[in-house]
Order: C-alpha cells, then sequence, then structure tokens
C-alpha cells in the first residue's frame, strides 16, 4: 500500500506513458475532449491538465485540447435551470 501521493504520482504517470505509447499524440496535434461533468469525465480531464499545464520535468505532454460539453441535464435528468447552471460552472471551474 502507498500514500495518497504516491499514488496520484505513479497512476499520473502511467497516465502520460498510456497515451504516448496507444494513442500516439503528436507535438501539436489538435484533440476533442468530450466532458460530461461526472466523476469520471472530470477525473480524465484532471489527469490531461495535469500532463499538459504542470510541471512533470521532461515528461510533459504537448498536444492541444478542445473540451465539448453537451447539456443533456434538462433533456434526459429533468433538471432545472439551477442545476444545469450549477454543473457548467462545476466543469468551468
Amino acid at each position: 500500500m502507498s500514500c495518497k501521493a504516491c499514488f496520484l504520482d505513479v497512476f499520473s504517470h502511467r497516465f502520460r506513458a498510456s497515451l504516448r505509447k496507444n494513442l500516439k499524440i503528436w507535438k501539436d496535434d489538435l484533440n476533442l475532449i468530450a466532458l460530461s461533468g461526472g466523476s469520471n469525465s472530470m477525473a480524465m480531464m484532471h489527469l490531461l491538465y495535469s500532463s499538459l499545464l504542470e510541471n512533470q520535468g521532461t515528461k510533459k505532454m504537448f498536444f492541444r485540447v478542445h473540451i465539448i460539453y453537451i447539456d443533456e441535464g434538462k433533456a434526459v435528468y429533468n433538471w432545472s435551470d439551477e442545476e444545469s447552471e450549477r454543473n457548467l460552472n462545476l466543469i468551468k471551474e
């Protein structure tokens, strides 16, 4: 078992290594990322953010990302305007 910080470092490193090895993303490639606002897509966005913008030494990644978000809350979950707005603000943060 490892501490939280050690686990996150190893997980982040393996995420970046997997992107390099399996997806063959090249420098300055433009990638479209779908984001729902749920916990899984927000975790993926955090990993991408740390891979692209945080200091990762010589292993920093340099591809470009555009994000698409389609608000399905009203149609699928019958969310109010306030709930949709709250979810959108969470994603923006």
